[in-house]
């Protein structure tokens, strides 16, 4: 399957223009970028509005696929999952969320310190000695993972990417700030 661009859309209720995954092969490829390359610490916010259950749709991973690959899912049964590494050497968290509703995801990571949020609400945490990543060849994507044809369905905004682990105040803020362009 060919991937392709997700279209542009404006939110009626805001004017807020997001990105429209159609769940069959709309992909965003950021490249091999130096800023796209944190190890030891970084701070991932995305707003998503999933508008299908299927098992598994990604949201936005590293394009790695052994042990230092890292990706955000979201997993039938409505859990968010944000994973580090793979096979054995394989660490999740994850967090509830609604289908059908806007959504901000937040992921940290602080070696070795990882967690995560939906919508700045209480956060799953676990423990993983880093650095996460090399990024050896690496391209990192939105809307899918790179050996699976897992596509997501529904809306998303460019997600934020900081070279820090937020706080949990900082990410209880920055959901205050921008929740209202998303109607919650």
């Amino acid at each position: 399957m060919v991937a392709s661009q997700p279209d542009w859309v404006q939110l009626a209720s805001t004017s807020l223009w997001v990105l429209d995954f159609n769940g069959t092969n709309a992909v965003v490829n950021f490249g091999e970028k130096d800023s796209l390359k944190l190890a030891h610490a970084m701070t991932i916010l995305l707003w998503f509005n999933s508008s299908d259950t299927k098992a598994i749709q990604f949201l936005i991973e590293n394009g790695d696929t052994g042990v230092n690959s890292w990706n955000t899912a979201l997993l039938n049964g409505n859990n968010a999952e944000f994973k580090l590494g793979n096979g054995a050497a394989t660490t999740s968290i994850y967090r509830t969320y609604t289908t059908g509703t806007w959504s901000l995801l937040a992921f940290t990571y602080a070696d070795p310190d990882m967690s995560l949020s939906i919508n700045a609400g209480a956060a799953d945490t676990d423990v993983r000695a880093g650095p996460i990543t090399d990024y050896t060849g690496i391209e990192m994507k939105q809307g899918w993972l790179s050996n699976a044809a897992r596509y997501f369905h529904g809306q998303m905004a460019p997600p934020t990417m900081l070279s820090y682990a937020m706080t949990g105040a900082q990410i209880t803020d920055f959901y205050t700030a921008t929740r209202w362009w998303f109607g919650v």
